[in-house]
């Protein structure tokens, strides 16, 4: 039974789709305790003086448990148990730690957002953090935000907001979407007037929307009103800022490099559910160019896997294991693998990148690029033989599509596994995907229609 508690806004519960009844003022501060302490026993003494704001009466004991019997019912009514959900502790009072509450939802998608924006993978990044300003319905923990028990928690939580508001420029910024990055940009300097960093994102947009002067104006507005109503002077970021605006530094307009144990990240090649796909090279080395799905280039890849993915617990428990198996394999159809390790939210793979990207035709679905039957032929054997060695190691690759496929010279490679990491070997997924493989490129051969089909015949 999914259970779903909110401080961001008006406090209550919901049971599956079902609003619980939790009561007026002071009921409601019973359950904002409890919810900001999910999984924590609340001593009884603590709650009564939050649930009085600090002045209990003396029959406040007596009228403090009829308020939990209340919550209680309440929640029965919504078809939870009441005393599964507000357990009586020892010395108190808890919330289940079962109960999602989503200020914590909100705190675990950005950082998840965070961690994507870094290696890259904005549409990802974009998801998260979406997600995670959707949990905002008001101001933390609404009327009640000013008191002593949720004053220190609710600022903290607004500070985070503003902190994923920025997150949400960065990301337009570096998806080349000035003018989106602008609009917030500016409601953020307008809320945070004293703010530094909305005022340097205001200005990276602008700049990288051809606006310099505009992005001269809002460093100069912002240091008077500093000097004017504080007395204080703009930050060292901003100075630097203001001046690489005014030299017209180059790095103003390209995205900044990110490292990944000592890799140096690219574009994003290819995105699946289950992991993005990243150009990468040594960060101590120089590296030739070797183009990707969107023109990117590198001597290495690196595959980084999704949260879900990642702390599967089934997938922590083999990804060690099968990664070492798929590093000791060699086959001129399997990408060679020379390092990997996990972290909490994310697990990376470094392989070498095939040295002509992805196989784009094979991705593509206009009857030009459709391949000859010699290749598609080729193509079924190499990868065939190539799922075979990875099944005697006892991994599968999972599902993959004709897109999946990538190019070493004429020799089609897959990188994987990258479905089938960390979970039991399942041949047959193998062999189905490479059916639909064939299927798909016999279709496109057929739609390339009959001259085509004369071509082929004529290099026969």
């Amino acid at each position: 039974m999914k259970i779903d508690g909110s401080v961001l806004g008006r406090i209550g519960l919901r049971v599956e789709d079902r609003v619980v009844s939790v009561g007026g003022h002071r009921q409601r501060r019973l359950l904002g305790v409890l919810l900001l302490r999910a999984g924590q026993t609340v001593p009884s003494a603590e709650l009564i003086e939050a649930v009085w704001n600090g002045t209990p009466p003396p029959s406040a004991d007596n009228t403090f448990r009829s308020y939990v019997a209340r919550l209680r019912r309440s929640l029965d009514a919504a078809g939870a148990t009441g005393t599964e959900v507000v357990v009586t502790e020892p010395s108190g009072y808890s919330i289940c730690g079962s109960v999602e509450v989503d200020s914590a939802r909100f705190e675990h998608q950005l950082e998840t957002a965070r961690r994507r924006l870094e290696l890259g993978d904005l549409a990802a990044a974009r998801r998260n953090l979406d997600d995670a300003l959707s949990s905002w319905t008001g101001p933390p923990f609404a009327e009640f935000a000013v008191e002593e028990w949720a004053r220190v928690e609710a600022v903290r939580l607004d500070e985070l907001h503003t902190a994923a508001r920025e997150l949400s420029v960065q990301i337009d910024l570096e998806d080349n979407q000035p003018e989106a990055a602008i609009v917030e940009a500016r409601r953020l300097t307008e809320h945070h007037p004293f703010r530094d960093r909305p005022h340097r994102l205001l200005m990276s947009a602008l700049y990288r929307d051809g606006r310099h002067a505009d992005a001269l104006r809002v460093a100069r507005d912002h240091r008077r009103r500093l000097r004017d109503e504080a007395g204080l002077e703009p930050s060292p970021e901003l100075v630097d800022l203001e001046q690489r605006v005014l030299q017209h530094d180059p790095s103003l307009v390209r995205r900044a490099s990110r490292h990944v144990r000592g890799h140096v990240l690219g574009d994003v090649l290819r995105s699946t559910p289950d992991a993005a796909i990243h150009s990468a090279r040594r960060a101590s080395e120089s590296h030739r160019e070797i183009p990707g799905e969107d023109g990117g280039a590198a001597e290495l890849m690196l595959i980084a896997f999704t949260e879900r993915v990642a702390d599967d617990p089934e997938f922590i428990r083999c990804f060690d294991l099968d990664a070492r198996r798929r590093s000791s394999l060699r086959h001129p159809s399997l990408a060679p693998w020379h390092d990997s390790w996990r972290e909490p939210g994310v697990a990376y793979v470094v392989a070498s990148a095939p040295t002509d990207g992805l196989l784009n035709p094979l991705a593509r679905s206009d009857a030009q690029s459709a391949p000859s039957l010699d290749v598609i032929q080729r193509i079924v054997v190499d990868l065939g033989d190539a799922l075979s060695t990875l099944h005697g190691a006892d991994l599968s690759h999972g599902e993959f599509h004709a897109a999946d496929i990538w190019l070493d010279g004429d020799r089609p490679v897959l990188l994987g596994p990258v479905a089938g990491l960390g979970r039991p070997a399942r041949p047959e997924i193998d062999v189905a995907s490479l059916a639909s493989v064939l299927v798909s490129l016999n279709g496109r051969l057929l739609d390339a229609g009959p001259a085509s089909n004369d071509t082929e015949a004529a290099k026969r």
